[in-house]
C-alpha cells in the first residue's frame, strides 16, 4: 500500500462514495444488489486512477525526494521495472474501460484524469511546478473528472434536470478535497520544497495574493456544498452544520491547544480542519436518509465504517469495554 500511497487516498475516496450514496437517495427504485454492484465498479474505478496517480507521481519525484529524504517507492526498482510498472497501470486502465465502461463519456472522463495527472507530474510540462495551474491541474485530475465520471456512470451519461446536482458535488470536491488539500499539503512540505527548488503555489506566489486567494476558494467550496446539500435534502444541510455549529462551541470553550486550520497547516500542533468533519457528518447523515428509505442500505453504513473509520470503531470498542 505504500509503494503505490493508496494510504494517502483514504480520506478522498470517502467524498466520492459520498456522491454515490446521494445518487442513490434521490433513486430509491433502483434495486439493493444493483447499488451494491455500482458501488464496487466506481470504486474500482477511482482506486485504479489513484494507483496511477501515486505512480506517474512518484516515477517523476524521484530525484527531489531522494534529495528531501521522502520514501518514494519507485526510487527501489531498476529504471526498466519503474517503465513497466506505469506501463502496467494504463493497461489496467484501459481494461477497466474496455469491460466496464458504456458510454463515451465515461471513457472520455476517466481518461483525461490519466491524461492530467500525467500532465501534472511528467518532465515534459510539469505543472506541478507552475504556481496556480498546479492547483488547477490537481483540481481537475484528482476531484472534478473522476467526480464527473461517477455522475456520468451513474446517469448513463445523461445530466438531464440534474446538472445543479452533478455539478455542485463534483465542485464542491473540486475545491475541497482537490485545490485546498493540495494547498494543505504544499504548506506541509513548504520547506522541503525550497530545499529541491520545487516552485509550487505556496513556494512562488505572494503572500498577500494568496490570503485573497484562499479566502476565495474556501467560499466557493462552501458556497456549492450548500448547493449539493440542499439538491439532495434540506436535512443533509442543516443536521450536520448544527451538530458541527456545537463541535466547534465545545472545541472553543473546552479544548483551547487544539485549532482550526483552514489552509496553513502545521504537523507539529493538533488542530482540525475547518468543514472537514462537516463533510464526514454530511455524508453520514445521507446515509441515515438512505437507510430509512430500506433498512438493507444499513449494510453501506457498516461498509463506510469498516472502509473508513476503522480507529473509530476501535475506540469506541474499547471505551465500552473499559466502562462495563
Amino acid at each position: 500500500m505504500e509503494f503505490i500511497r493508496l494510504s494517502t487516498w483514504q480520506n478522498k475516496l470517502a467524498p466520492f462514495l459520498c456522491l454515490i450514496y446521494s445518487f442513490f437517495y434521490k433513486n430509491p427504485n433502483i434495486g439493493f444488489q444493483i447499488k451494491v454492484k455500482t458501488l464496487f465498479i466506481l470504486l474500482l474505478g477511482i482506486i485504479i486512477i489513484a494507483i496511477w496517480a501515486s505512480l506517474v507521481n512518484n516515477y517523476y519525484d524521484i530525484e527531489f525526494d531522494i534529495k528531501v529524504g521522502k520514501p518514494n517507492g519507485m526510487a527501489k526498482l531498476r529504471p526498466t521495472t519503474r517503465k513497466l510498472t506505469l506501463a502496467l497501470s494504463i493497461v489496467f486502465g484501459l481494461i477497466y474501460s474496455y469491460f466496464l465502461l458504456n458510454h463515451n463519456l465515461t471513457i472520455i472522463l476517466y481518461g483525461l484524469s490519466f491524461i492530467c495527472f500525467y500532465l501534472y507530474s511528467s518532465n515534459a510540462i510539469r505543472l506541478k511546478e507552475k504556481p496556480f495551474l498546479d492547483l488547477l491541474a490537481d483540481g481537475l485530475d484528482s476531484q472534478l473528472f473522476p467526480s464527473l465520471f461517477i455522475f456520468a456512470f451513474l446517469f448513463n451519461a445523461n445530466f438531464s434536470n440534474n446538472y445543479i446536482f452533478v455539478f455542485s458535488g463534483a465542485l464542491w470536491l473540486f475545491f475541497s478535497m482537490g485545490i485546498r488539500a493540495l494547498i494543505m499539503h504544499q504548506y506541509l512540505d513548504e520547506e522541503k520544497d525550497k530545499v529541491v527548488s520545487l516552485n509550487t503555489y505556496v513556494v512562488g506566489s505572494d503572500p498577500a495574493l494568496k490570503n485573497k486567494i484562499e479566502s476565495s476558494l474556501l467560499i466557493l467550496e462552501i458556497f456549492s456544498f450548500i448547493i449539493f446539500a440542499f439538491s439532495i435534502n434540506w436535512i443533509t444541510f442543516f443536521i450536520p452544520i448544527l451538530i458541527y455549529g456545537v463541535f466547534i462551541f465545545t472545541i472553543k470553550k473546552k479544548l483551547f491547544s487544539l485549532k482550526f486550520v483552514y489552509f496553513r497547516c502545521n504537523s507539529t500542533s493538533n488542530y482540525r480542519i475547518f468543514m472537514y468533519d462537516a463533510y464526514t457528518l454530511f455524508t453520514f447523515c445521507t446515509l441515515a436518509l438512505l437507510c430509512l428509505q430500506n433498512t438493507i442500505n444499513c449494510v453501506f453504513i457498516v461498509f463506510h465504517l469498516l472502509m473508513f473509520h476503522t480507529l473509530f470503531i476501535v475506540k469506541t470498542w474499547n471505551f465500552l469495554a473499559k466502562s462495563k
